[in-house]
């Protein structure tokens, strides 16, 4: 029974569709995750994408099947020995790989995200005060403030700052 199933797939060039949307899909994800930390988008912009190209996946198997590109132009594959069983087999195949990420999507993953009752810690830090009789120390207490508020140490991932005014 996986035989005529593997011709008819090659007959209709699905694995050469499949093959390229792997490489249009790697393409993707490896262009759209540095952007995202240039731009300081949230880490769930890339599970977004992800669901987006499992999304796109049995689209592409389906028009792949339906249709067919030969020499630039688009045309409608011509019908095989197509049975119901085939049709039903390739139905039970799609919801078979969709069905363990669906699942996680839906389920496990909301379990696994499940908020803390704590807040994180965190700390302040306030601009010093030149307090010498003189007022002549006010670069003294700047560069001391700014060195506590400084993100370029290996203190803290995450450093939020406000100016002096």
């Amino acid at each position: 029974m996986g035989l005529p199933l593997l011709a008819e797939l090659k007959r209709r060039r699905v694995f050469r569709a499949l093959v390229g949307y792997g490489i249009a899909a790697f393409a993707v994800l490896q262009i759209i995750e540095p952007v995202m930390h240039g731009f300081h988008w949230p880490d769930s912009v890339l599970s977004y994408v992800v669901a987006a190209l499992a999304v796109g996946f049995p689209i592409v198997v389906t028009l792949a099947w339906i249709f067919d590109v030969n020499q630039g132009r688009i045309e409608r594959t011509a019908g095989g020995p197509v049975g119901a069983r085939l049709a039903a087999l390739l139905i039970a195949i799609g919801l078979a790989a969709a069905a363990p990420g669906v699942g996680w999507y839906f389920f496990v993953r909301g379990v696994a995200r499940a908020p803390s009752a704590q807040p994180a810690p965190s700390i302040a830090v306030l601009p010093f005060v030149d307090m010498s009789a003189q007022k002549d120390q006010e670069y003294f207490s700047d560069g001391v403030a700014e060195e506590r508020r400084s993100p370029s140490r290996e203190r803290t991932r995450t450093c939020a700052a406000s100016a002096r005014s």
